[in-house]
């Protein structure tokens, strides 16, 4: 169907030792749009420690222009926190 992968989301997961979580949940359609006008996630950059944070919006727009499903990035840290960021 005509949009559907416009229809799917963008998730970002950060788990950390301490008990910090966050779940950022944004349609395609609206990330899409959000990082092509300020080539930034629209998260705060301290939950994304130690993450190139450019290479990571370069890697999930190219992504969302090739309509890739699935996971974008895995990350497990030496320190215990865990970010994954996919498509779905």
């Amino acid at each position: 169907r005509p949009g559907a992968y416009e229809d799917k989301m963008l998730r970002v997961i950060v788990d950390s030792p301490k008990g910090d979580k966050v779940n950022v949940q944004l349609p395609v359609r609206i990330i899409r749009q959000v990082l092509k006008v300020t080539g930034q996630l629209p998260i705060k950059s301290e939950d994304l420690k130690n993450i190139d944070l450019d290479a990571l919006t370069a890697s999930i727009l190219e992504c969302l222009d090739n309509e890739t499903l699935g996971d974008i990035v895995t990350v497990d840290a030496s320190d215990g926190s865990t970010v994954r960021v996919f498509i779905g």
